[in-house]
């Protein structure tokens, strides 16, 4: 599914500065890489980094732009992982010059073993606060998530962070430099005309959309007047809580 890493992916390789991009992530999110990679584009491979095997994927060399490689690896967030990926960024930096980009924070602890490694420059990208998700369950996973992001703001090079509390926190913890840089997504075609005012939410939707916050805001500008309409502008990646057959069911429909 397109989201903020893919997207961002998808710059740093257009952008002409580097000749070779891999991707590395863990076997069950895979298929995220899938949109970034089509079926078609791939040939399957095995290797080993070192005794750390993972499997490979090599997207066929381009007209423009860098190689691309996918490393889809088997090992659980914590020292196995950040073992495996210490080899595979320590091999890769023998070459050349290069940028590692990290956007899970349960693999940002490597960045500890990294901070000396010369010619490598280390971001850490924060584009949610994921001990703050209910989608992160269990202690051991928000644990992992805040080992990740201590570990992160004492080793990376800069900190991207997608809102203001996101960088004041990193601040906190000792970043040395925290940039803010927002989540973006393209402007909607508004279904009303210019003549009609209308409030928009434009965002993905998921178990965290509150909609009864929406319905919240509907009643308000129908209080107003009825001279707003709220429109969402995003897709239903998965269903609201409250749209579950167990809760109750809302008042009102909104314009989707």
């Amino acid at each position: 599914m397109p989201n903020r890493p893919t997207a961002l992916l998808r710059e740093l390789a257009a952008s002409g500065r580097y000749g070779n991009v891999v991707v590395v992530n863990r076997v069950r999110p895979g298929s995220a890489l899938r949109s970034l990679v089509p079926s078609s584009q791939r040939r399957s491979g095995f290797f080993h980094a070192g005794p750390w095997p993972a499997s490979r994927f090599r997207v066929d060399e381009p007209e423009h732009g860098p190689q691309r490689t996918v490393v889809e690896h088997p090992w659980p967030s914590g020292p196995l992982e950040s073992r495996f990926l210490h080899r595979l960024v320590a091999a890769t930096c023998m070459h050349s010059a290069t940028t590692l980009w990290i956007a899970d924070p349960m693999a940002a602890r490597v960045l500890e073993r990294l901070r000396r490694q010369p010619g490598l420059t280390t971001v850490f990208d924060c584009y949610d606060a994921w001990d703050l998700s209910p989608l992160i369950r269990g202690r051991y996973r928000q644990g992992a998530v805040r080992r990740g992001y201590m570990s992160a703001a004492t080793s990376a090079d800069v900190i991207f962070a997608n809102t203001s509390f996101l960088v004041d926190r990193f601040t906190a913890l000792g970043a040395r430099r925290c940039v803010l840089l927002p989540n973006a997504c393209s402007a909607p075609q508004p279904s009303h005309p210019a003549s009609e005012p209308y409030v928009t939410y434009v965002g993905r939707i998921h178990e965290r959309f509150d909609v009864f916050l929406g319905l919240a805001v509907a009643e308000a500008l129908e209080r107003e007047g009825g001279s707003a309409t709220l429109q969402i502008a995003g897709p239903i990646e998965r269903e609201p809580v409250c749209r579950s057959p167990e809760s109750p069911p809302p008042r009102r429909r909104l314009s989707e």
